[in-house]
């Protein structure tokens, strides 16, 4: 009972537990309701309010175990996190200070987290409380970015949750935004020369000169990070140091998220209570010019030469926020003399347009990232903005390191949208390049394996030694194959075309390109899928187009990288870089029929047509293609209608028996990845089908150890492409009876046949049992059920009689004293004896011959005489004519014997002596054909008239005429028989001339495998 009572308590305990973390918040319905204080600040067009305990979340939240980010995948403590749309998700979380110990000990009513997705196992989490409230940020490939900001500023108890793509800031803010420059110090450039030498090499090489370089997320480093304020930011974020405290912890937590997801880098901010000022009017800096405070921050923070409130040799990396001066920042400046260059100044310096679109931008450029778009006449996108080595963003860019929503009309969509912040790979290699190249920290080792990419396959191709070459103005797809150690990681993948050229604003959405190089497709999100469709798969099934996105309308060759990660707190990344040529052809391949609204009727024959374009030759070579049906308005290909059909521009196809009005029909190569859809969503309008048929032979016994066991024969009947496939079952019974066991020799049919159920009985099954058996054959019309029952038999009730097999009449010449009576004319079989060591079937003769007189041994042979195969096989009988000079038929009968005296039925062996003649055409016979690799690989050649003394010459050719064999001079047996031994002949067809002394035949046969 004490027991008991224990359990019960834990339980409670641990519900209650549970049941604790929803206590924390509550959804408000009314708005109205809320009291707030402060000033509201982020206000987006959608979000959830919540209402928070907020001391009874800081105290739960304390109860964290403490570790780096990259442990929270492994940690006990499960925090639920409301959601916009007002479910919860739950994750794993750590406390993981982001403050220094001595920050730390000043500031104990700031607290960070990291938290790693259960539900959504893409997800990472950053959260931090201040006395200013809690905040969140969700980073997501399946959901998107989430955040949880306190309601007005100040507020602890009232919240806003919300997803990104929610917040939108005025046109006015936005022009604020990422007003960026960088400046490069001469000590920078000779950082950026060592850098180049102490690049880490490709990691391997692939087939076509594809590549993988090297890899993160092995290890974390942590870089000692100093945030200086000036007196106007302070001002706005509190006006107090604290409070300006505060509001920095939140923003660098964020940036902390993105930047340990993406290159395996985390910050430990540097106790700042000196460098955050109060006074806009009496502070070092110039709080509307960037420029300017680049160097003023040097002063601040300390130079290598000494001085500053900091200390040159207390920080790794140093930063100051302002209101104005937009964002500057010495470029790969982290750890250098320079390390203190970095600036960002916005108006309104809260929120994701700060954190993410600009202080994790700015930072970007001190970690040695360029800007990556390639856009120079719009907006803020120009020549003084754009970076020639890293341009390989069309257009505004959409990336951290890119002007999305700046640099209109250029833009390919506004900051970061609702996607999680990530790095094009080009500044992942230059992030690479300099933090490797510094070595200013001791990293940390992290236990995660990197996803690691076959480079010698591409959308689940081989790739050729040539590469693939595909068809200009056609749409592709690439897939990358990629796989990861650890159990339960969730891949995500962005493919990014990498290809430089000339400063130029996109081409106007819906046009082609007849651009040589340069970037025509843009970079987006990473999503769980491995394959991207180029263009986008939504807008080739809408007919829409987008900005940064153009089809190349000319030949060339463009690179794209795939980048893999594998979305642990600490990411493990790694990319492979593919090379695609395009070759001009003067037309698109495209599907020509349909491509309108029509009407099929199912199991109709519709045929599809498409423009080849050339592809058959130009050295794309598509030999052939795959037809495929959607049902979902072209965004699923479930249904293959032709798994291969010739690249001629036409195939009749059977269409399914189905409704749907959201039919699309897809041509793609095979052995390639272009392809077309059509353009229209059609209707398929399903026919009223007949059923199949369904009988069956049933058995009634099933004796135990008989090895080959029964089979109960099921025969379908009425089956057409309007009823078929149909999937088979056994439904009962659902657990099969001890020692017995039964199998289906096919589970799907769709054509008319035989399945076989063989049922089998061991010394483990009941003799007397009675079992039922039901077979459920199932189609898209319905079910149809086949029942039996048998009874389990004793083991010796189980000799089936064998079966004997009469032989075709065989004629031979007469004229001769004996023929021989070979096994290929007498047969018998006994499945049961088959199985048993040593098997030789037994024959009994039945009757005797009526002209003359069959001997074994040469010994006359007499009615119920026993002989075996092995007689047969070594021509020991023989059948000896009363005249040989005569023109006779005659035959005798015979039955088969098993090991246990069951005998069969009575079967005839009919003989015919004719006078010898020169056989006809339809006379030459070849035995076997085709010839099977797995039999003895000799063919017999019969010549029915012909006699002993007839010679043969035989040439044996290929079907390109050329002489294979030329065969000596050969006799024929007395039967008129030659047997050719034909080992290790190659897999074709073969024309035999076989000549005589008066006439000359060809005979084709065929060599399997």
């Amino acid at each position: 009972m004490r027991n008991t009572l224990y359990f019960l308590l834990f339980f409670l305990l641990f519900f209650q537990t549970l049941k604790a973390q929803n206590k924390y918040w509550s959804e408000i319905k009314n708005e109205q309701q809320i009291k707030y204080i402060g000033k509201r600040e982020i206000i987006p067009q959608k979000y959830q309010t919540i209402q928070v305990d907020f001391t009874s979340l800081k105290q739960y939240l304390n109860t964290a175990p403490k570790g780096l980010a990259s442990d929270a995948p492994t940690s006990s403590f499960v925090f639920d996190l409301p959601m916009p749309d007002g479910t919860s998700q739950r994750f794993k979380i750590v406390e993981s200070p982001l403050l220094s110990a001595d920050f730390a000990a000043a500031r104990p009513d700031i607290k960070t987290f990291s938290g790693y997705g259960i539900d959504d196992k893409t997800a990472t989490l950053v959260m931090d409380y201040t006395p200013h409230g809690f905040h969140a940020m969700v980073l997501s490939a399946v959901n998107g970015t989430i955040f949880i900001d306190p309601y007005s500023f100040g507020e602890t108890s009232y919240y806003v949750v919300y997803y990104k793509k929610d917040y939108k800031l005025s046109q006015e803010k936005i022009n604020q935004t990422k007003s960026c420059g960088y400046k490069e110090t001469d000590k920078d450039h000779q950082h950026d020369k060592k850098d180049k030498k102490n690049d880490a090499p490709r990691e391997k090489d692939g087939a076509n000169g594809n590549i993988s370089f090297r890899p993160s997320g092995s290890q974390l480093r942590t870089y000692r990070l100093v945030v200086a304020a000036t007196g106007e930011y302070t001002q706005v974020r509190g006006g107090t140091v604290a409070s300006a405290q505060n509001a920095i912890v939140t923003s660098i937590n964020r940036v902390r998220g993105v930047y340990e997801k993406e290159v395996a880098c985390s910050f430990t901010l540097v106790n700042n209570a000196a460098v955050v000022y109060t006074n806009g009017a009496t502070d070092p800096y110039t709080n509307d010019d960037g420029g300017d405070m680049l160097e003023e921050n040097g002063d601040v923070l300390g130079r290598s030469g000494g001085g500053g409130l900091i200390g040159f040799n207390n920080y790794d990396i140093g930063h100051v926020f302002s209101t104005g001066g937009g964002g500057v920042a010495y470029r790969g400046s982290l750890c250098t003399n320079t390390k203190y260059g970095g600036v960002t100044g916005l108006s309104n310096p809260i929120g994701d347009a700060f954190d993410i679109d600009f202080v994790a931008h700015e930072i970007g450029h001190q970690f040695g990232g360029n800007h990556t778009f390639n856009s120079s006449t719009s907006g803020n996108c120009t020549n003084g903005t754009r970076s020639g080595g890293s341009a390989y963003e069309p257009g505004s860019g959409s990336t951290i390191m890119a002007y999305a929503g700046i640099c209109s009309p250029s833009n390919l969509q506004n900051n970061t949208d609702n996607n999680p912040a990530y790095f094009h790979t080009k500044n992942y290699d230059e992030i690479l390049d300099v933090i490797e190249a510094r070595n200013c920290i001791v990293p940390t080792g992290v236990v995660n394996n990197i996803p690691t990419i076959n480079l010698n396959r591409i959308s689940g191709l081989n790739i050729p030694p040539s590469g693939f070459k595909i068809p200009a103005s056609t749409p592709f797809f690439l897939g990358a194959d990629a796989t990861d150690a650890d159990a339960g990681d969730v891949l995500t993948y962005c493919w990014e075309q990498f290809d430089l050229g000339v400063a130029s604003d996109p081409t106007p959405a819906g046009t082609l390109t007849t651009a040589f190089t340069g970037p025509i497709f843009r970079s987006f999100v990473p999503t769980t899928n491995p394959i991207r469709a180029f263009p986008r798969l939504v807008d080739l099934v809408n007919n829409t187009t987008r900005i940064g996105e153009s089809l190349p309308a000319t030949s060339r060759n463009m690179t794209f990288r795939v980048t893999v990660r594998d979305n642990k707190n600490v990411s493990g990344v790694r990319y492979g870089a593919y090379l695609v040529e395009v070759v001009n052809t003067g037309q698109a391949f495209a599907v020509i029929v349909p491509n309108t609204s029509v009407n099929w009727q199912g199991c109709s024959t519709q045929t599809v047509t498409w423009n080849v374009a050339g592809t058959t030759a130009n050295t794309i070579n598509c030999a052939n293609v795959k037809i495929l049906l959607s049902t979902d308005g072209g965004f699923t290909y479930p249904t293959t209608l032709l798994a291969s059909t010739p690249n001629d521009g036409s195939a009749d196809i059977t269409v399914p028996n189905i409704n749907t009005s959201q039919a699309r029909i897809r041509v793609e190569a095979v052995g390639n990845f272009f392809f077309d859809i059509s353009n229209a969503n059609f209707t398929i309008q399903s026919v009223a089908a007949s059923q199949f048929t369904m009988s069956s032979t049933n058995i009634n016994s099933v004796c135990r150890l008989n090895p080959i066991g029964k089979n109960h024969i099921i025969t379908f009947g009425n089956i057409s492409t309007c009823n078929s496939p149909i999937n088979l079952s056994i439904t009962s019974p659902s657990v099969m009876p001890t020692g017995i066991t039964a199998v289906l020799d096919q589970t799907t049919i769709s054509s008319n046949g035989i399945v076989n159920l063989n049922v089998k009985a061991t010394a483990a099954a009941t003799i007397g049992n009675s079992i039922s058996f039901t077979i459920a054959a199932t189609n898209s019309i319905g079910t149809i059920t086949n029942s039996f029952t048998f009874t389990v038999a004793d083991e010796n009730g189980c000799n089936s009689a064998p079966t004997a097999i009469n032989s075709n009449l065989m004629s031979y010449p007469q004229d001769i004293e004996s023929y021989v009576i070979e096994n290929e004319m007498m047969k018998g079989d006994d499945p049961e004896d088959a199985l048993l060591p040593g098997y030789n079937l037994r024959f009994k003769l039945r009757s005797l011959t009526s002209s003359g007189t069959l001997k074994l041994n040469g010994v006359n042979m007499a009615v119920n005489q026993i002989f075996s195969r092995d007689d047969l096989l070594n021509n020991r009988i023989a059948y000896y004519p009363n005249n040989r000079n005569t023109e006779l038929d005659d035959l005798f009968q015979f039955s088969a014997v098993d090991s246990q005296n069951a005998e069969s039925n009575a079967a005839t062996f009919s003989i015919s002596l004719k006078d010898a003649k020169t056989p006809t055409e339809t006379q030459v016979l070849l035995y076997p054909n085709p010839l099977l690799s797995s039999s003895d690989e000799k063919i017999l050649i019969n010549l029915e008239g012909a006699v002993s003394t007839t010679k043969l010459k035989i040439m044996m050719y290929d079907m390109k005429g050329s002489l294979i064999k030329d065969f000596d001079t050969i006799k024929l047996t007395q039967f008129g028989r030659y047997e050719l031994d034909l080992k290790g002949l190659s897999t074709g067809v073969y024309a035999l001339k076989i000549q005589t002394g008066k006439a000359s035949f060809t005979k084709r046969f065929v060599k399997e495998n």
